[in-house]
């Protein structure tokens, strides 16, 4: 009984991480909230092994994946970028390398696009600082570092 749970979970979750790019602690929940399954700990740890030894898991694959999509498609700065791939337990390395690979031009296009956009939607705002502070506390929620944040809008 015990082999064929985890073939079933297997061949469910291969199926799974070959659509997309995962990450061991996602895998990890899915796999323990499946209440189909009913797996085990240990069970879990054993499937994520041979997962990750079969090549549908690679953090290393998942934190470039991670990297592009949020700051392409989320707009997502690198602060909150690291945050969130930290929180799923990928390495240092991993990330620090996922995120050396975003164009600088292309990262800063992104931050003053969305700059110019919450400027123009703060135009009744009469107060230049309050403006300014505004402009910076939504860029800095959406994770993009304070120097670049502070240099862009000097030169609005």
């Amino acid at each position: 009984m015990d082999k064929l749970v985890i073939k079933e979970a297997l061949v469910k979750y291969s199926r799974y991480c070959a659509m997309r790019e995962v990450c061991s602690s996602d895998i990890r929940k899915k796999l323990l909230n499946d209440k189909k399954l009913g797996l085990s700990k240990a069970q879990t740890n054993k499937i994520i092994d041979i997962l990750i030894d079969e090549g549908f898991i690679n953090e290393e694959r998942f934190a470039a994946a991670f990297v592009n999509d949020h700051y392409k498609f989320n707009k997502w700065g690198r602060i909150k970028i690291k945050y969130m791939l930290n929180s799923k337990g990928i390495k240092e390395q991993y990330i620090d390398n996922a995120l050396k690979s975003i164009p600088s031009e292309e990262y800063l296009d992104i931050l003053r696009s969305l700059m110019k956009e919450k400027w123009s939607k703060l135009e009744k705002e009469e107060d230049y600082y309050t403006k300014k502070m505004k402009c910076a506390n939504f860029l800095a929620g959406r994770g993009f570092e304070s120097d670049l944040i502070f240099n862009e809008i000097e030169k609005l």
